[in-house]
């Protein structure tokens, strides 16, 4: 049962990897968000010299993107009792809430960075230096933090490395 709902949190989270980029890129498009209903008071759009209205920008997106997550956050915490544990927790030790605000700022760089590279290189580079990222950050938590390597991770490397030979020699 595990196993099943394991595999089906990864299939997600892959297929949100694949679909969030391209969204974001669309949504960050000149020409603005496709089908954005604009209200008769709202005042037009500024246009770029070739007269197409500039999309989102990313800290734009990021904001609107962090708040839709925050209040599903929130409902879900409040409706599940778990925020009441944070808030005896934050409470017992206020270094929980620097250390969370550490974690929070970083992460909104790193988001902020990644939008960015979505709307400068395209979603398939950003995607592709992600996934490299994340390579060099599993080999960095081996070398500070030493742990058993077990066949199945060298086999799980060695598949990545072939689908990033695939994909660059498949696209020639």
């Amino acid at each position: 049962r595990d196993r099943a709902k394991g595999f089906v949190l990864l299939a997600t989270s892959v297929f949100c990897d694949a679909v969030v980029p391209n969204v974001q890129q669309r949504l960050m498009a000149p020409g603005g968000p496709p089908g954005l209903p604009r209200k008769a008071s709202d005042p037009p759009p500024e246009e770029d010299a070739r007269g197409t209205a500039p999309g989102l920008t990313a800290s734009q997106l990021m904001v609107n993107a962090n708040a839709v997550g925050f209040l599903g956050l929130f409902a879900t915490m409040a409706v599940s009792g778990s925020f009441d544990e944070i808030l005896r927790a934050t409470s017992s030790d206020p270094k929980l809430v620097v250390y969370l605000s550490s974690v929070g700022m970083s992460l909104s760089l790193a988001v902020l960075a990644y939008t960015n590279l979505i709307r400068e290189c395209g979603p398939v580079i950003a995607v592709g230096t992600a996934t490299l990222r994340k390579v060099v950050t599993v080999l960095l938590s081996y070398a500070i933090f030493p742990k058993q390597i077990e066949t199945v991770h060298i086999v799980g490397g060695l598949l990545v490395l072939a689908g990033i030979i695939l994909s660059t020699y498949g696209r020639r």
